[in-house]
């Protein structure tokens, strides 16, 4: 896999799988080196956009009767990663409540024990497919949880997105006066991790606007302003690294409408 030889790894995958299928009393010692060994299937098929397997090795981690918490919790830690993402990538945000409202449920047992990243990046594709459903107030629900997370390994590029998205979904409430404090502390993380760029800039300038004080005229004209100076940033150093689900540019465009 690291050299770039993906069918001979992907091939490795499957005789390691084939191998525990072939002697199930491997798979009764150890439940996780079975739940591992799909993981390492799902990744190839994900990545390689084999959505017919990726589905089919999906179905085999969640049918599997693992028993133990910490196994189930490693299964639900892959669900997460991997049929969330997948509905995620796909824009399938109906299927991502779905999973949201009933897979979650079926193992909040064993929340406590789930990898806090994986938890991180549930919170997040949750909060995305509510926002996109325009249930904002559900999305804010599960910001709320990634932004009251503290621990210092988690990805600050998602931690961004997050923080960014928290900013879409207040406007979207209409919660006007506290965007600019959000804007304020949004910038402050940013430009501490190293991540603040021109796009993100141009983009934040919009709610450190007095935005109740716009007409609806007056709003688009600020919007288009905005998409011009965006437009006119073509050096790639200049592009944000900050992926919220839906592109600064998508998001004018939709308020332009």
């Amino acid at each position: 896999k690291i050299i770039g030889e993906n069918e001979k790894s992907a091939s490795f995958r499957k005789k390691l799988l084939n191998f525990l299928e072939e002697n199930p009393h491997q798979i009764e010692e150890n439940p996780i080196h079975y739940s591992a060994a799909i993981h390492n299937m799902l990744t190839h098929h994900l990545i390689a956009h084999d959505y017919k397997n990726f589905n089919y090795y999906l179905e085999k981690l969640k049918t599997y009767p693992f028993k133990m918490p910490h196994e189930r919790a490693n299964v639900f830690s892959s669900l997460c990663l991997f049929e969330l993402g997948y509905y995620s990538e796909t824009k399938d945000y109906k299927n991502a409540i779905r999973f949201v409202e009933e897979t979650v449920v079926n193992y909040e047992n064993v929340k406590n024990l789930i990898n806090t990243e994986h938890q991180f990046l549930l919170n997040q594709q949750a909060a995305l497919a509510y926002y996109q459903n325009k249930d904002f107030n559900k999305a804010l629900k599960w910001i709320n949880k990634n932004i009251n997370i503290i621990f210092k390994d988690l990805r600050v590029d998602v931690k961004a997105s997050t923080y960014m998205l928290n900013i879409i979904t207040h406007f979207e409430l209409n919660n006007l006066e506290l965007l600019p404090y959000l804007v304020k502390s949004t910038t402050l993380f940013l430009k501490s991790n190293k991540l603040y760029k021109p796009h993100d800039e141009i983009f934040l300038s919009i709610f450190n606007t007095n935005l109740s004080s716009l007409n609806s005229k007056e709003f688009i004209e600020l919007l288009l302003t905005k998409k011009q100076e965006l437009l006119l940033l073509k050096s790639p150093k200049n592009q944000s690294v900050i992926s919220m689900g839906v592109t600064y540019m998508e998001w004018i465009d939709l308020k332009i409408k």
